[in-house]
């Protein structure tokens, strides 16, 4: 295969290429590996480019209301929108793929705020039944561990750390996912009080069934894309690759061996390359799942921190036929003010795509949508 032929499978196989009907949010989540969440309205659009008629309140209703969807925090340690009905895959596959934000990583984080780390499992056990009672601000819950295990210190612990912290190993757990905001306040709160019970995953079957997802959506790809997708130590993720290895076949792209589901081989392999184009957020799931370990096929190299910035930040980008082709942003409100930078002069065809993105991204929003473009090349 081509790279070109990579992009054009994954954009096909992401909703990026033919969108889906705006009909099933869980499963365009789910196809997606999970929507990352850290700017909320980059969630949103995320699902928004991939679906026809969608509507940004749509997302907002299937959190709070339908609670099909759920936000927590997940892959790398960020905050994802995933379908309530996986969070206990979530849960049993991290179970066996300790990193440094896990239950070894926390008594580590207690002893540096002055809490003895041999009480960690009593901290976070506290923690899961508080909000069994009820969606808890960070403050509310620092308050009830600390009443829970006398620890008075455990309030700071919870209460002061607006990155959440304290809280990720409690999500991995399965223990905790975000509630409905109550004014500027987020809360917390039991997947289990919020969303009914989670379906029990063995955690063996349940890593190895994340693995098929991520080749399904994500792949071709090695065994080191799969570790820094899903943030696990190299080792774990090869003996996965190894139990499922009469399901995989090796796909060799432009000389480097990747890995595929034997199932999907020969599809993908027929796949045509394309020139579609799309708007994609900050953080899109196409960006950040498949080239993570390997940015190459998607940009080039000179151009590589215009879309991997510091402190983790992955720009919006313009996306033609798989290649990112300069990045985006919006401001305003009625109309909207989309400006674009490209790095090149655009023809007659990316024009035209780029104003039908906009219009698209306006009619999500339900605002009209203004489009400005720019060739900017500086390094």
């Amino acid at each position: 295969m081509t790279w070109q032929q990579v992009s054009a499978w994954r954009m096909g196989q992401q909703g990026l290429e033919t969108p889906w009907a705006a009909g099933d949010l869980v499963e365009a989540v789910r196809r997606m590996g999970g929507a990352h969440a850290q700017v909320m309205s980059a969630a949103e659009w995320s699902l928004g480019v991939r679906m026809t008629g969608l509507r940004q309140g749509q997302v907002a209703a299937a959190l709070w209301e339908g609670r099909t969807l759920v936000k927590t925090w997940a892959m790398r340690a960020t905050l994802y929108l995933l379908p309530a009905e996986d969070l206990g895959l979530m849960a049993a596959a991290r179970s066996l793929t300790p990193t440094r934000n896990g239950d070894g990583w926390f008594k580590r984080y207690m002893a540096a705020h002055g809490l003895p780390e041999e009480r960690d499992q009593q901290v976070l056990d506290a923690a899961a039944e508080a909000l069994s009672e009820g969606p808890l601000t960070r403050e509310e819950l620092g308050c009830a561990v600390a009443e829970r295990t006398g620890l008075p210190a455990v309030r700071d612990l919870f209460g002061r750390n607006g990155w959440g912290t304290p809280l990720k190993p409690l999500a991995w757990r399965g223990d905790l996912c975000f509630g409905p905001s109550r004014g500027r306040n987020v809360t917390f709160v039991s997947p289990q009080a919020w969303l009914g019970s989670l379906r029990r995953w063995d955690p063996a079957d349940a890593l190895r069934e994340v693995v098929r997802r991520y080749l399904r959506y994500h792949g071709p790809a090695t065994v080191a894309h799969f570790a820094r997708w899903w943030e696990c130590y190299r080792r774990t993720a090869q003996s996965v690759f190894d139990e499922l290895r009469e399901e995989l076949v090796p796909v060799e792209v432009q000389g480097q061996r990747l890995w595929a589901l034997a199932s999907l081989a020969e599809e993908m392999t027929a796949c045509a390359p394309g020139a579609t184009v799309r708007l994609l957020p900050l953080f899109d799931a196409f960006v950040t799942g498949s080239s993570l370990g390997d940015a190459s096929p998607l940009v080039d190299e000179r151009r590589r921190g215009r879309v991997f910035r510091q402190a983790g930040w992955v720009s919006a980008v313009v996306l033609r036929g798989g290649r990112v082709l300069g990045t985006w942003g919006v401001s305003g409100r009625e109309p909207l003010q989309l400006a674009v930078r490209l790095w090149e002069p655009p023809d007659a065809a990316l024009e035209a795509g780029l104003a039908q993105e906009a219009a698209r991204y306006g009619a999500f929003r339900g605002a009209p949508a203004e489009l400005r473009v720019e060739v900017c090349d500086e390094n």
